[in-house]
């Protein structure tokens, strides 16, 4: 049977439709498609969802479930993550939207979106050693330790790649002041919510830094799935590509990297940054590139 699953960030809204065989534990995707509405812009401010981001998603939302009834999909999942269980609206958008497109978000615990991003993320990994799966959102960074059989650590930190950027970024180019703000706020949030003695075998970096970043390594002028998933990036190639990405603003990200940023020209630096301070606290000094994340993972842990 065909499954759609859906996944609502702070700045992206993604679909997956996959087949599946219950029976063999098989999932095959069949269509991958994302949208960059970034429904959390100004959230952590003002503390709500904004009307028009609210309609956006609406549209957007009207519009995967039309793909989803081309592939004959016999259910949508879509799971809700940071704007939902903070916003004060977030209860009403998802009122709004059952009403409207008759899909029914899940608005995630971090506890819960960290479990589906870790299960996605694993999903083609041959490893039985530990893993640790980096997750940067748009309001939260998930850092997730386990291996197949089980999930040790969970963490969701509530600063991401949308509301650190609305928070700390004050000018472009951005200064060396303005870094090692940036890099402070990231380090103590890091020492606060990561105490523990993280041993893995390797890390998977999921979500859209890392996939965008793979991108631009990989020299591609759209995205593609095949090449990005597995790529590895160096902790000195995202050092590069901050040193470089602190030099422009949002318009020159863009000029300079054409489409493959869009819709992430102005948080691709603080990304970044997020990514670096985790590699460098947790002493790895390369990450695997996923491309699938809580999506997949939806879906397997309800069907697996």
């Amino acid at each position: 049977m065909n499954i759609a699953s859906i996944d609502i960030g702070t700045n992206t809204v993604l679909m997956l439709i996959a087949s599946i065989d219950i029976t063999q534990k098989e999932l095959n995707p069949l269509y991958n498609k994302y949208e960059i509405p970034r429904i959390g812009k100004g959230l952590a401010l003002s503390g709500y969802i904004p009307d028009d981001k609210i309609e956006l998603l609406r549209q957007i939302l009207s519009g995967y479930a039309a793909e989803a009834g081309k592939y004959g999909c016999t259910e949508i999942i879509a799971s809700g993550t940071y704007p939902f269980r903070t916003a004060i609206n977030g209860s009403d958008v998802i009122d709004l939207i059952a009403n409207s497109t008759g899909i029914t978000i899940s608005a995630l615990s971090g506890d819960k979106e960290a479990n589906f991003s870790f299960l996605g993320a694993i999903s083609d990994i041959p490893s039985k050693d530990n893993v640790c799966v980096i997750d940067i959102g748009g309001g939260s960074t998930e850092l997730i330790l386990g291996n197949k059989s089980e999930i040790t650590i969970k963490i969701s930190a509530p600063i991401g790649v949308v509301n650190l950027t609305e928070e700390l970024i004050k000018h472009y180019p951005v200064s060396g002041l303005n870094l090692k703000e940036i890099r402070d706020k990231i380090q103590n949030m890091i020492i606060n919510f990561y105490p523990h003695n993280i041993k893995a075998s390797k890390a998977i970096a999921i979500a859209g830094t890392p996939t965008t970043l793979a991108c631009i390594k990989l020299g591609l002028s759209s995205f593609n799935e095949e090449k990005i998933h597995k790529a590895e990036l160096s902790i000195n190639d995202i050092e590069l590509f901050i040193e470089s990405l602190a030099l422009l603003n949002a318009e020159e990200v863009k000029e300079k990297y054409s489409t493959i940023v869009k819709g992430r020209e102005d948080v691709l630096l603080t990304g970044s940054i997020i990514l670096a301070e985790i590699m460098s606290f947790l002493n790895f000094d390369k990450v695997i590139v996923s491309t699938r994340g809580l999506r997949y993972g939806a879906i397997i842990e309800k069907y697996f």
